[in-house]
């Protein structure tokens, strides 16, 4: 005589009954492990966030502080290229959580006022070395940021 659970033999309704138990298990595990790369994703932005705007506030002490016109070149360069670089994190969707907003706001806000000041049109235009130099700052500037109303020194 074989244990019948449930009108079934019990050797088929064991698979069955643990499918059962098991199955919101699997959902709650999912829902847990969607949270924690939710989490996860959310500290590597601000930590890359953090990073990205440390460096760019050493860049223009550093580019203000620069004592010769060759040194200031050459602290613009660096500068831009951190700007350059942060665009394109943007550009290429690295930056996808709330913790990207200040950055996306410090770009949408002092990227078009360099673009159109004079003084740093020009030493854009210097260091430009080919059609797509500052590709990834223009774009952002073309789809992210506000219109300048007043870029004079």
């Amino acid at each position: 005589m074989t244990v019948q659970i449930l009108g079934a033999s019990w050797t088929d309704a064991l698979p069955a009954l643990i499918a059962i138990v098991t199955a919101p298990l699997a959902v709650v595990a999912l829902f847990q492990t969607r949270s924690s790369l939710r989490a996860q994703a959310l500290g590597a932005d601000l930590q890359t966030v953090l990073s990205l705007l440390e460096r760019l506030d050493e860049l223009w002490v550093r580019f203000r502080g620069a004592k010769s016109d060759a040194d200031k070149e050459f602290e613009f360069g660096q500068l831009t290229s951190y700007y350059e670089l942060a665009c394109g994190l943007f550009r290429d969707g690295m930056l996808s959580t709330k913790a990207a907003r200040t950055l996306k706001e410090h770009l949408r806000d002092v990227l078009p006022v360099m673009l159109a000041h004079p003084s740093f049109a020009k030493r854009f235009k210097g260091l430009t070395s080919c059609e797509d130099t500052f590709e990834n700052i223009r774009w952002f500037v073309a789809n992210h940021a506000k219109p300048v109303t007043n870029a004079a020194p």
